[in-house]
């Protein structure tokens, strides 16, 4: 009974030596850096630029009301096609996307004809290889894919046939 006294009176104690032992054996916090020292990161970014063969902005504009849009604002060459907004048929404001060579104008709340499956198999028809991250976005679909020539490329995809309706390099 009085060894059972013993360790009960002290326990506390052991208790504590080991907290101290255990302290003792963490590592120092690391030293800050010296003076002046920065962390850098660097960021590469491509733009897509207009391809020689695009049709002129006033063309462009034609092609809108071509197909049945108008109170046209905003049109802007960006991310590879031109970009707009106006009104369809029904009064209703929208996103437009045309693509730069063709043309053709496309609803950014349309639905895509084709599945992904179907975008795929079509690239790979055009002698497209390694055919990844393709989504649907705007009306279009967008994909990075290594080209014909081995290069790597970002793809802006028609949704109504699989065409490449712009393209640049990486």
């Amino acid at each position: 009974m009085q060894i059972l006294r013993r360790m009960i009176a002290l326990a506390p104690m052991a208790l504590l030596a080991g907290g101290a032992a255990f302290a003792q054996e963490l590592p120092p916090p690391a030293p800050p850096p010296p003076m002046g020292t920065q962390r850098t990161v660097t960021t590469t970014t491509t733009t897509w630029t207009r391809p020689a063969d695009a049709l002129p902005q006033d063309q462009i504009m034609q092609n809108i009301a071509a197909a049945g849009y108008r109170n046209v604002e905003d049109l802007q060459f960006h991310n590879g096609v031109w970009v707009a907004k106006a009104r369809d048929g029904a009064g209703d404001s929208m996103k437009i996307l045309i693509a730069p060579v063709s043309g053709h104008v496309y609803a950014a709340n349309e639905p895509s004809r084709l599945d992904k499956d179907a975008i795929e198999s079509r690239l790979t028809a055009q002698g497209y290889q390694d055919v990844d991250d393709l989504d649907f976005d705007d009306g279009i679909w967008r994909a990075e894919a290594r080209g014909p020539d081995g290069q790597d490329v970002d793809l802006l995809i028609d949704p109504t046939d699989g065409s490449v309706i712009a393209s640049k390099q990486d």
